[in-house]
């Protein structure tokens, strides 16, 4: 990982570290893989943030972006949520990151209007109601 376009400093970095070992070794965090020919290619998690709504986190390999990876772990993953009694998905992207943002729109998730200071910019908030 390139730290360096992140600008954070260790004690920063060490909270961050923290923060992922909890979500990751929560048996209330969901993780949802793509893989192709034994690669993983695209991971999704799903976290709680409030009752009956989670937060989602996605990433795609360079190499696969663009190619249905990310729609088919959102689509496994919306089908958990309903079976899980899910009301609402909710993720954060970057403001400026127009492709994330209008793959998110074409799968439902709507702009909240919230926003917050991110490292590398405005990052807005879009939920999705199941």
């Amino acid at each position: 990982m390139d730290r360096d376009r992140f600008d954070r400093s260790e004690t920063e970095w060490a909270a961050v570290r923290e923060r992922l070992r909890e979500i990751l070794g929560s048996e209330e965090t969901v993780t949802f893989v793509a893989e192709e020919e034994g690669d993983l290619v695209g991971e999704l998690l799903a976290v709680p943030r409030a009752p009956g709504v989670v937060g989602i986190g996605v990433s795609v390999a360079d190499g696969r972006r663009r190619k249905g990876v990310a729609t088919a772990l959102f689509a496994a993953a919306a089908v958990w949520a309903r079976d899980a009694r899910i009301r609402e998905l909710q993720l954060d992207v970057q403001e400026a990151n127009e492709p994330a943002r209008s793959l998110y729109g074409k799968l439902g998730f709507i702009d909240t209007g919230r926003r917050r200071p991110g490292e590398r910019g405005p990052v807005l908030t879009m939920t999705k109601s199941l």
